[in-house]
């Protein structure tokens, strides 16, 4: 095998491990969005279409899986006119949000499926933004390496750009939906 040769495999391994360590990072400091209970509330809808009950499933779930700092902020704790806490406190206001969160049923289908694992849905939605930003650096230097021996350098700059590190961070269907489109174009 030539030198060359090896820098690359180097190059290639020590950007994914790199990679992986900003991956985990960005699982354990996520950014909470507003959208995951909506996404949340449509997974539950398996288990049962009763809005109370609905409600209380997803609400008691962030309740212990999130810190009381962000169950505030999603819940608008702070500003109770709004919209944040009418659907915390009545659950018909907040089942008619749903409608919104369903038009993306592979997402959904992803929370349902990896929650049935029995890490549960707030660590799915988390799970699945931090895989998707992994696997979308994984393709970014599949293609840079086409064109370039920068190419670990190259897409480190790409994925550590703050529009890309978002991706990785929310608790919203943006990063599988990124990772599609860029699969769907190569």
């Amino acid at each position: 095998m030539t030198t060359r040769t090896w820098l690359k495999r180097i190059g290639a391994g020590s950007y994914l491990l790199v990679l992986a360590l900003v991956t985990i990072h960005f699982y354990r400091t996520p950014i909470w969005i507003l959208d995951m209970l909506g996404y949340m509330g449509n997974v539950r809808l398996h288990d049962t279409t009763e809005a109370v009950k609905l409600h209380d499933l997803v609400y008691d779930e962030l309740r212990s899986s999130v810190p009381p700092t962000a169950f505030d902020n999603l819940t608008g704790a702070h500003d109770q006119n709004g919209s944040e806490h009418d659907r915390l406190v009545n659950p018909f206001h907040y089942v008619e949000f749903l409608p919104f969160f369903a038009i993306r049923p592979m997402y959904n289908q992803t929370i349902y499926l990896l929650s049935r694992t029995g890490i549960g849905l707030v660590r799915s939605v988390r799970l699945i933004s931090a895989v998707c930003y992994w696997l979308l650096g994984v393709l970014v230097l599949i293609w840079l390496g086409k064109h370039t021996p920068l190419s670990p350098a190259l897409a480190l700059l790409i994925m550590l750009m703050p529009h890309i590190t978002f991706l990785g961070r929310q608790t919203a269907s943006d990063a599988l939906s990124v990772l599609l489109v860029c699969f769907r174009c190569s």
